[in-house]
């Protein structure tokens, strides 16, 4: 999927979404470039993540360690012992 698709999905502008991608945060691999940049499912879950952590009001380099601490089930470790779960979100579709 692109990234530019991904990052509509998880409500977020493409240049943030490259933003992550030019600080590490999300891993994309090299090949393409800009817009045409691909992103695999496990990081298109973790840019998907992070982007409602940082509505949460976490920092985006924290959000980027916790959404990669998933347990596959929306629970995710904040630090040894404290975890908080995300409920899923419901895509909306467009109104008639």
């Amino acid at each position: 999927m692109s990234l530019t698709v991904v990052a509509g999905l998880a409500g977020i502008s493409y240049r943030q979404a490259d933003y992550w991608c030019r600080k590490g945060f999300i891993h994309v691999p090299s090949k393409g470039s800009g817009i045409h940049r691909q992103v695999g499912p496990d990081e298109a879950a973790v840019l998907r993540t992070m982007a409602r952590l940082v509505a949460a009001g976490l920092a985006p380099d924290a959000a980027a360690r916790v959404a990669r601490r998933g347990d596959g089930r929306g629970r995710y470790e904040l630090a040894d012992g404290v975890h908080i779960t995300l409920v899923p979100q419901i895509q909306k579709g467009p109104s008639v």
